[in-house]
């Protein structure tokens, strides 16, 4: 080889400083923030890409006493900044980092403690946040459990804000034209009464409407009228997405339904009243997903059994239920995935809801309680396991908590030919093995027995946080009575 040769091969030795800006950020992805704050700390090249590029979209800081004199001084280009207020001193900061910094940002975090603070600090943003054009995301958050005496409702105004979230049962008003994302009081959608023309919110695609205080039983309850609530409902015209942590009445729904017909998910979070008309939400054609926390029954409410029947919802794929849902449920034949939480008072109706959809479920995922809500104190759910069997078209199965046994799919009576995976999070595995044989023993090592024969297409299960326990005993304390003599471990 020619020595010119040799030479060119020494000069194209690529090193890290040759790698692009482009790979370099690539390379810090893989590290932790903190990890990637240390890294900027080697040379003026990596500082600058991590600081004072895009990549800084990545980093959040957190404004403090003890930093925000440096941060005002500093020429890095922050995206994302938290903020704390809990009195007078940590408000004046705001005048510290406004404009310099604030004009970059991207997202901006604000809690408040007091609540002196609240309408001080609501006061500052509202005539800050309009000058901020590139603020795409803003968050208030106070723990104020008192009410506040306002005189006027101001109004928080952007032209580029897509996400606001606002916790607080401080009263406000929004007109942001591009927001995308909404969770708060519905309160805050509202428009004056003397604005006649109310616009539309054509870009608003998810809305959560959420207590604003997570202490108070008084913020369960719709905090305006329905007719206000109607008013805003024809504001979305392309509203995707609606969840509610607050009591649903049967008026809300049914104005839901009437008006929100862009819906694909709809979340219950807290429960609906039995006073809703279940056949309503057929008018939500694009309806795929709904989430349902609990059905409340007051001693006030009207209702009948229309509300345990859902089968003409055909248009939804995927359901949750929550513990407070304990009457059984007729569901639609076009359920395909099935969330549901079970507890030893509404077992028996959970398990008649599961097997009235077993003709068509193919995705089922199980959430178990324990007897004492402690997390610790678990039985194994036998009944469920033997109702496994019917659910012929089951192709994912998931548990979260609860305690299995080495036999407990030996309880099913015949297999499920299409499953191919079955999943346990954070569930206790009871081993036949002693405490001695168990340490230092992997739960990926877990054997069921006959597992094979249930779920002939199923590879091996899938563990995650789960635990290890020794057997004290024999299975033959479990109900052995269910086991087949030819049943033997499932080999990986």
């Amino acid at each position: 080889m020619s020595s010119q040769r040799k030479k060119a091969r020494v000069t194209t030795k690529t090193t890290i400083d040759s790698l692009p800006d482009e790979v370099m950020c690539m390379i810090f992805n893989r590290l932790h923030e903190y990890d990637v704050k240390s890294a900027s700390q080697t040379c003026h090249r990596w500082n600058n890409i991590i600081f004072r590029s895009n990549y800084v979209s990545r980093l959040k800081l957190k404004i403090n006493l003890k930093n925000v004199e440096a941060v005002s001084k500093s020429q890095r280009c922050y995206r994302n900044v938290k903020w704390a207020v809990y009195d007078q001193e940590t408000l004046s900061m705001w005048g510290t980092i406004h404009p310099k910094i604030t004009n970059n940002l991207h997202s901006l975090e604000i809690t408040c403690t007091k609540q002196q603070s609240t309408p001080s600090t609501i006061a500052l943003i509202s005539e800050s946040v309009p000058l901020m054009t590139q603020l795409r995301s803003l968050a208030f958050i106070d723990n104020i459990r008192d009410t506040f005496d306002q005189d006027i409702t101001p109004t928080l105004r952007s032209n580029s804000i897509t996400r606001f979230k606002f916790i607080s049962n401080f009263k406000i008003r929004v007109d942001m034209p591009e927001l995308q994302v909404f969770e708060g009081n519905l309160s805050a959608l509202s428009t004056p009464d003397e604005c006649i023309q109310q616009p539309a919110l054509d870009k608003l695609k998810e809305l959560t409407v959420s207590r604003y205080n997570l202490q108070s039983d008084a913020s369960l309850n719709l905090q305006i009228s329905i007719a206000a609530a109607k008013s805003i409902f024809r504001r979305l015209p392309n509203i995707k997405k609606m969840t509610w942590d607050i009591r649903v009445e049967g008026a809300i729904c049914d104005a839901i339904c009437e008006m929100c017909t862009t819906l694909e998910e709809l979340s219950f979070d807290y429960g609906m009243n039995a006073d809703v008309n279940v056949a309503n939400l057929n008018k939500l054609k694009h309806l795929q997903s709904l989430r349902l926390w609990a059905i409340r029954f007051d001693r006030e409410t009207q209702f009948t059994d229309s509300v345990f029947d859902w089968s003409k919802l055909t248009q939804i794929e995927d359901i949750f239920l929550g513990y407070e849902v304990r009457d059984a449920l007729k569901l639609p034949r076009s359920v395909k995935r099935l969330e549901v939480c079970i507890d030893s008072d509404n077992e028996e109706s959970v398990i008649k809801t599961i097997t009235n959809s077993a003709a068509h479920l193919k995705e089922l995922k199980v959430v178990i309680s324990d007897r004492d809500g402690d997390g610790m104190d678990y039985d194994e759910p036998i009944e469920l396991l033997k109702a496994l069997s019917r659910l012929k078209h089951l192709e994912v199965l998931t548990f979260y908590q609860g305690l299995f046994l080495e036999s407990s799919f030996q309880r099913m009576k015949a297999p499920l030919v299409r499953l191919h995976k079955l999943r346990f999070y954070d569930a206790q595995l009871k081993t036949s093995k002693s405490v001695r044989e168990i340490q230092g023993m992997s739960v990926s090592s877990y054997k069921f027995r006959a597992l094979k024969k249930r779920f002939p297409k199923l590879k091996e299960p899938e563990y995650s946080e789960c635990s290890l326990q020794p057997d004290i005993g024999s299975d033959s304390e479990y109900d052995s009575s269910c086991l087949s003599d030819s049943d033997e471990y499932y080999k990986c």
